[in-house]
């Protein structure tokens, strides 16, 4: 379940302004992810920063790159 209030649909947020938003990886092909954000919102992210990465894997992305990687909880 990913939390968040900002999403891929939106240019900017005036909450969060340039932080992440969390992203769940569908699929990856290369250095690009398929991700959805948590209103359902799906993007292409460039992971190459955050690599390797794996489908599942909760991401947190700015401008169309992953800029982190969200901890599983144990």
């Amino acid at each position: 379940m990913l939390l968040a209030s900002c999403t891929l649909d939106h240019d900017g947020c005036v909450v969060c302004s340039d932080a992440g938003i969390p992203v769940r990886v569908l699929s990856i092909e290369g250095d690009d992810a398929l991700c959805e954000d948590a209103a359902g919102n799906r993007a292409q992210i460039a992971v190459e920063l955050v690599a390797p990465v794996q489908v599942e894997e909760v991401l947190l992305a700015h401008g169309g790159v992953a800029i982190g990687k969200v901890e599983a909880k144990s």
